[in-house]
């Protein structure tokens, strides 16, 4: 494969909708379960690779984070009325960003304190925070450690300190292992840990030591992705210019192969597409929870809910997010509702980032066989070796994790055919 042709293989971590379409405000169905994202946009840089919405750098001030918080703090307060009312149970909720950790202590447990006060969590299995090492210190990590049913998920990204400041990561080797080793010795009940393979100047063997690192350290739960290079971004101009060279596809084949390999081998049981756990107590529902189509609402600055069949998007800029917030616009973005065909097409699109996707899950959603709906689509991918399937699941092949975002694309129907490249 042409390198210039792998930033095709991008996933997108959103669904593509066209906002505008619908008033922005979010119905929830009664008596029904739900998620929960929280989204704290600040972050001390943009990583290279990073196209989330945050804000960075000087604009990260202690005053425009209380601002914020408390604009995040009235529309939480809103729909948590709503919620109760609705008998709506929330089973899961996610604080990421940005970076959460990079709140100071107060802040940090006052947005605990009021997010446990004002919904409902009595029947809540878990609070995932995301974390940047540098931002995790011993106060913040007494914080999290009181909280109950609490998992931590650190974004390291690799060991190797060539590799992270070539795509702008600030932290050491040193940073990151002693991270989690404070997160260890405070009891935080689960830790976890994102890795990506395929960075450039990357090899097999930064994977296989990035795995022994987390095996060693005791990490109960790893996301291990590939590098996906969106256009535009830093990592991508310099791929252009030649100042990074980027990883093959067959490179990125023989990570990820040996990457899988040794984390089986040290007792780790991949569940999804890109994650892997010591038990299943440790899994992270959220994902999951998004990759069997549930509904969720998000909270915050660009935070996206799909409810009752459409999907809405909050307002993108951080100061007219908070000074909509605080007119009294709670419902600051717009949406899109699905048509029946859209909804299915983007539960397939979720769903396939499962280990196995059980055909049942979508027959019981929609009262259809997906190999009714969408056969044409499942046996071309097939036939190109990125998916196999049977009347009970369907599952990625390896190549075909590696080439999600393209499949993704192929399934939400906005290109034709996986181009001949990818395969």
């Amino acid at each position: 494969m042409d390198t210039s042709d792998l930033k095709k293989l991008s996933v997108r971590y959103h669904p593509s909708v066209e906002v505008g379409k619908t008033s922005g405000v979010r119905t929830c169905r009664r008596d029904s379960r739900i998620a929960i994202y929280i989204h704290i946009p600040f972050c001390a840089t943009r990583c290279h690779f990073c196209t989330f919405a945050i804000v960075t750098g000087k604009s990260v001030t202690h005053d425009i984070m209380e601002d914020y918080l408390e604009a995040l703090k009235k529309e939480m307060a809103h729909y948590a009325a709503i919620l109760k009312e609705q008998r709506v149970r929330i089973e899961t909720i996610q604080i990421g960003g940005g970076t959460p950790t990079i709140l100071g202590t107060g802040q940090l447990q006052h947005l605990f304190d009021f997010v446990l006060e004002t919904f409902d969590c009595s029947e809540l299995h878990e609070i995932i925070v995301e974390g940047f090492p540098t931002t995790i210190t011993k106060d913040k990590v007494e914080v999290l450690s009181r909280i109950d049913r609490l998992k931590l998920n650190i974004g390291i990204q690799t060991f190797n300190e060539n590799n992270l400041a070539d795509v702008g990561r600030r932290h050491s080797l040193t940073d990151a292992v002693s991270t989690v080793r404070l997160a260890k010795d405070a009891n935080i009940k689960s830790v976890g840990v994102d890795i990506i393979f395929g960075l450039p100047g990357s090899t097999t063997d930064d994977v296989i030591n990035d795995v022994k690192t987390i095996s060693m350290l005791g990490v109960d739960h790893l996301a291990l992705y590939p590098l996906w290079v969106y256009e535009s971004t830093p990592v991508d101009r310099k791929i252009q210019r030649g100042a990074l060279v980027r990883t093959r596809f067959d490179g990125l084949q023989q990570q990820m192969a040996a990457g899988q390999a040794l984390l089986v081998a040290n007792g780790y049981e991949r569940y999804t597409a890109f994650h892997y756990t010591t038990s299943d107590a440790h899994q992270h529902q959220y994902g999951l929870w998004q990759m069997r189509a549930r509904e969720w609402i998000g909270f915050g600055m660009a935070a996206m809910s799909y409810m009752n069949g459409e999907i809405v998007l909050n307002e993108k800029v951080l100061r007219r997010y908070i000074e909509k917030v605080r007119g009294g616009l709670v419902d600051t973005g717009s949406g899109q509702r699905f048509s029946s065909d859209e909804e299915m097409r983007f539960a397939l699109q979720y769903g396939l980032r499962l280990r196995d996707y059980p055909t049942a899950q979508f027959r019981d959603a929609f009262g259809c066989d997906v190999q009714e709906v969408y056969g044409q689509e499942l046996r071309y991918l097939s036939e190109l070796g990125l998916i196999t399937f049977d009347e009970r699941q369907i599952n990625l092949t390896p190549d075909g994790i590696l080439q999600l975002g393209s499949i993704e694309k192929y399934i939400t129907r906005e290109i034709a055919s996986i181009p001949s490249e990818h395969h």
